[in-house]
């Protein structure tokens, strides 16, 4: 549980510092994208999706 909800906690956070996300999506994809209205984050009830406008999804599993 402590796990899930440390989970929950970071992906809060990113939703409000969406340049650390597509540090972290550049990081995930080994890409090197700078454009941040191209980057979306969805959080569901067992994790988050990360994306990029025409490139790969990411699920971050809670």
């Amino acid at each position: 549980k402590i796990y899930k909800e440390t989970a929950k906690a970071l992906i809060g956070y990113y939703s409000w510092h969406m340049d650390e996300l597509l540090e972290l999506y550049n990081a995930m994809g080994q890409t090197h994208e700078k454009d941040l209205s191209k980057l979306h984050l969805k959080i569901e009830g067992d994790g988050a999706y990360i994306w990029m406008d025409g490139l790969h999804n990411y699920f971050i599993k809670l």
